[in-house]
């Protein structure tokens, strides 16, 4: 089983009303000898009982707008690379049998802007995965930014 260990952690809770709010937890954590990565998630409880939780990205947006410039780091690790970088931007290129290209899809999983994401075309997954090891320096920025923020 694994062990969960959070590293660093911001929690944010705003009052919706009477017996009502949302919460939002920004951090970074370890499932066991996994390397680190950014979560943010939020819980909305009305009438004290839960009745959303996970991801919530219009709620975070709204309540929390500090957070914004963070929402695309979710499930990046410590270092800013997204979840299986080359893996799943190979998938979202439309390069294997189970998806077509969907370029929003593509621009968000590499946080860059929908115009590139649009003129991105590779022949091989090596080109691809070249060009993913390129965007490893802004991807570390963007990342130590998150974390600064996280234990301010």
């Amino acid at each position: 089983m694994y062990n969960d260990k959070i590293i660093a952690s911001r929690v944010f809770v705003k009052a919706l009303g009477p017996r009502s709010m949302i919460t939002a937890v920004f951090m970074l954590h370890q499932l066991g000898g996994q390397c680190p990565h950014f979560s943010i998630t939020g819980e909305r409880h009305e009438k004290r009982e839960l009745v959303a939780c996970g991801q919530l990205l219009d709620e975070i947006r709204e309540h929390f707008p500090q957070l914004t410039r963070f929402l695309p780091l979710h499930l990046s690790n410590r270092n800013g690379v997204p979840m299986h970088a080359v893996e799943n931007g190979w998938y979202w290129l439309g390069k294997t049998k189970y998806q077509g290209r969907d370029n929003a899809a593509l621009a968000r999983h590499l946080r860059i802007a929908p115009d590139k994401a649009e003129a991105l075309n590779f022949g091989s997954k090596e080109d691809f995965s070249a060009y993913v090891d390129k965007q490893r320096p802004r991807w570390e920025r963007e990342a130590r930014e998150a974390e600064d923020y996280i234990t301010y």
